[in-house]
C-alpha cells in the first residue's frame, strides 16, 4: 500500500490509495442507501451531519485530536469548475452508449485539461459493456490488461457536449506505472501500415512503415478522434468488427 504526501492547509499530510478506496466505497454505499430507501440521493448536508454524529460518537477512539473534545461543525467551501477541469491523468470516464443501451468505461492516461485546455488527451478504452452503471471498485477490477481495447488521442467534446462523465480516479500506483511514451499508434494508408511510437498525432514524415504481420498487431489509431468517432468505434466493436478490421478498412 503506497502513501504519498499532499499539501493541505499549509501542512504536509499522508494519503494512500487504500484509504481513498475505502472512502470512495463508503460514499457510494451511502448514496445507494438513500436511493434505495428514499428514491433520491443524499444532500451534502445530510452526509456531513451523519459524519458529524459519527465523529462525536467514537471519533476520539481513532483520532487523538478529539480526546476530550467534540467536533462542532463540518463545513465545505465550494466553487464552480468547468467539466474539463476533472480531465486529469487517472480520471475514470463513464460513457453511455445509447444506441445499444450499454455503459463502457475508460481512463485518461495522459493529458491535464485543468492546467492546459489545449492539452492532448490520451484515453485508454476497454472491452467493457455493461447493462448498469458500475461502482468505482467494479470499474477498476474490470479494467484488466486483457480487456484493453485501444488508446486514442481524444477530443474533449464528449465531456462538454456529450454524456461522458468523469466519475472517479484510478489508483495512483496504476497511473504512475503507465508509460504513454511507449504506446504505438498505427494508420493504414495506400496499402501500407505506418506507425508512430509515443506520438498519437505524428506527421507523415515521422511515421515508420511496418510489414503487415507487425502492423496488424497494433490497435491504437493514429490521429485525433472526437467523441462521436470514438462511440462509433465502440459500437462497431460491440457488433463484432475487430480493431484490426476497422484500422484497415474504416479509420
Amino acid at each position: 500500500m503506497g502513501f504519498w504526501e499532499e499539501d493541505h492547509k499549509n501542512k504536509k499530510i499522508l494519503v494512500s490509495d487504500e484509504g481513498l478506496d475505502i472512502c470512495f466505497e463508503s460514499v457510494e454505499k451511502f448514496h445507494s442507501m438513500y436511493k434505495e430507501h428514499l428514491d433520491r440521493g443524499p444532500t451534502l448536508e445530510e452526509f456531513l451531519k451523519t459524519l458529524l454524529i459519527v465523529m462525536n460518537t467514537n471519533g476520539d477512539s481513532y483520532f487523538p485530536e478529539l480526546n476530550d473534545k467534540q467536533v462542532v461543525d463540518l463545513k465545505t467551501i465550494t466553487k464552480k469548475v468547468k467539466s474539463t477541469a476533472k480531465v486529469i491523468p487517472g480520471a475514470i470516464i463513464q460513457i453511455p452508449l445509447k444506441k445499444i443501451d450499454k455503459y463502457t468505461y475508460a481512463w485518461v492516461i495522459k493529458g491535464d485539461l485543468s492546467k492546459n485546455k489545449d492539452d492532448d488527451i490520451l484515453i485508454q478504452y476497454y472491452d467493457i459493456f455493461t447493462d448498469k452503471e458500475l461502482s468505482r471498485g467494479e470499474v477498476i477490477s474490470s479494467m484488466k490488461e486483457e480487456r484493453k481495447l485501444f488508446v486514442a488521442n481524444t477530443g474533449y467534446t464528449g465531456l462538454l457536449q456529450g454524456d461522458w462523465n468523469v466519475i472517479s480516479k484510478m489508483p495512483r500506483n496504476i497511473i504512475e506505472k503507465t508509460d504513454s511514451s511507449q504506446i504505438k499508434f498505427i494508420i493504414f494508408e495506400e496499402g501500407k501500415y505506418l506507425m508512430s511510437e509515443g506520438d498519437s498525432f505524428a506527421s507523415e514524415d515521422q511515421l515508420i512503415e511496418l510489414d503487415e504481420k507487425t502492423g496488424r498487431k497494433i490497435v491504437n489509431p493514429l490521429g485525433i478522434f472526437g467523441h462521436l468517432s470514438i462511440e462509433s468505434i465502440l459500437y462497431k466493436y460491440y457488433k463484432g468488427i475487430t480493431m484490426e478490421e476497422m484500422i484497415k478498412n474504416e479509420l
